[in-house]
């Protein structure tokens, strides 16, 4: 009995992991099918928040200040509020830099407040009663925008009441700094490429990825303003400015670079976080996308698979501790039971795994698409998408546990992503100001174990494929494993 409900989860987890294998596929059709919203002529210059949220950022922030300043738009319409948060020197790096371009004509000036209460929500909701624009452009302190990103974004809103936000696609200013940033440029790459170009394209609802975007001051307030109880407060608030009856645009060919995490722990912690939110954003908002009379049944079912897109990391983490579940159970007890069950016929049957394959061919066409949409080979980038994919299944067990969180708590502590510059410095003047980059590469060791005892189960019940499938997860294992040690 025991054995058969592990069959039964097995199953059931693979196929849920299909089902987000083969949307990709569909994903990368539809961003086939994009073409970028016509360019739309200004006939006045509204007025525009810039709204700059950092924490202890102080070799960074000077930069984005500078580029926002350069925008072209005209300084009596145009505000720029620094949303500080900082508890060490970058506070008088920016008193300094809100000073000399005041001092230059600019509407400038820092915004703080008494605690962090809510990270970067509880920074932008606060602000938001204090800015004037009738639009409001959020950056991160570690993006760059171009001089015209204002004139190529903002006309959308202007010319159509019913779109609610305006999201550019991110570039990487260190995609080329090592094997991890070239890796994690591929992935988000991906989803601005395929994920946010192809929902967009197909009218299911779209993401604010937290910055180089830009909001209609009222969607804002018609949607609740931002709120902290998710820790993705940009998926959020998109979702519920779209189920407010405005559309998200996204932008393509509008590119602003931004800086990738320069090493695996980084990227670790960034992923737990978004993973984190993102299933926080399905528990508190799923209800209100299936009762929204604005959305068609296929637009519902592509919402419940953004929102619970990270939920790919817990599937994976159940397949493998259901599948050394399974092969030790058999082998220990020596029952032979797979062969004689409903579903141990289908995931020991040849045709299940014929299914993983072409699966996994969606995933490669996913990439594929994304990297020729911007001229590069995907035969130059094929090593660092199988770094990233041990990456992805190495680090599947973090992801679960956060996600497993995200199900049963509300908000949570904001733990950010170290932020470099483009040569891997940290942004911070000193490193205490992030203290330990946490560096436990623990749990990632023992899954690796526990993957080689199921690979020895494996090969002693003659269960060549699922060798093949424990193979892969006992290199992510200890590859990451390794990775983050430091070694």
């Amino acid at each position: 009995m025991i054995g058969e409900l592990v069959v039964f989860l097995y199953f059931m987890f693979s196929f849920l992991l299909l089902t987000f294998g083969y949307n990709c596929l569909l994903l990368a059709w539809g961003a086939s099918k994009y073409r970028s919203p016509e360019e739309k002529p200004l006939s006045r210059y509204p007025a525009v928040t810039v709204q700059l949220p950092v924490f202890n950022e102080g070799s960074i922030v000077g930069g984005l200040i500078a580029a926002v300043c350069a925008l072209r738009w005209p300084k009596d319409r145009l505000e720029v509020q620094v949303l500080d948060d900082s508890s060490d020197e970058t506070r008088g790096i920016v008193d300094s830099a809100v000073e000399w371009y005041r001092a230059k004509g600019f509407n400038i000036r820092a915004v703080r407040r008494a605690g962090r209460q809510g990270y970067k929500a509880g920074a932008l909701r606060n602000a938001y009663g204090k800015s004037s624009g009738e639009y409001i452009a959020v950056f991160d302190a570690d993006f760059r925008p171009g001089i015209d990103f204002l004139e190529r974004t903002v006309p959308h809103l202007v010319a159509d009441r019913g779109v609610g936000f305006v999201q550019a696609r991110w570039g990487h200013l260190n995609r080329g700094l090592n094997k991890f940033t070239q890796a994690f440029a591929v992935a988000l790459d991906a989803h601005h490429m395929v994920d946010q170009a192809g929902r967009y394209a197909l009218g299911f609802l779209m993401s604010f990825n937290g910055s180089a975007g830009v909001f209609r001051s009222r969607a804002i307030e018609a949607a609740g303003g931002w709120s902290w109880d998710t820790m993705s407060e940009d998926m959020d608030l998109a979702v519920r400015v779209q189920l407010a009856g405005y559309r998200g645009v996204y932008l393509r060919d509008v590119m602003v670079p931004g800086v990738l995490p320069a090493d695996l722990s980084a990227f670790r912690v960034q992923q737990a976080r978004w993973a984190k939110g993102s299933i926080q954003c399905a528990r508190k908002l799923l209800g209100r996308v299936y009762g929204s009379p604005l959305l068609s049944p296929f637009q519902k079912f592509q919402a419940t698979m953004q929102l619970t897109n990270y939920s790919i990391s817990l599937l994976m983490f159940m397949t493998v501790l259901m599948g050394v579940a399974l092969l030790s159970y058999d082998a220990v007890f020596l029952t032979g039971f797979l062969p004689r069950t409903l579903f141990g016929r289908v995931v020991t049957d040849p045709r299940f795994g014929v299914m993983f394959t072409i699966c996994t061919l969606c995933t490669g066409v996913y990439y594929y698409t994304a990297l020729s949409r911007q001229g590069i080979s995907f035969r130059s980038k094929l090593p660092y998408i199988g770094l990233l994919a041990l990456v992805g299944h190495g680090m599947s067990a973090v992801c679960a546990v956060n996600i497993l969180e995200g199900v049963f708590q509300e908000g949570g502590v904001f733990e950010r992503v170290p932020k470099y510059d483009v040569k891997g410095r940290l942004a911070s003047l000193g490193r205490r100001s992030y203290g330990s980059l946490k560096r436990f590469s623990g749990i990632e060791s023992v899954l690796g174990i526990l993957c080689v005892m199921g690979l020895f189960f494996a090969l002693l019940r003659d269960t060549l494929p699922y060798a093949g499938f424990l193979a892969v997860y006992t290199l992510a294992y200890f590859s990451v494993s390794y990775w983050l040690g430091g070694v």
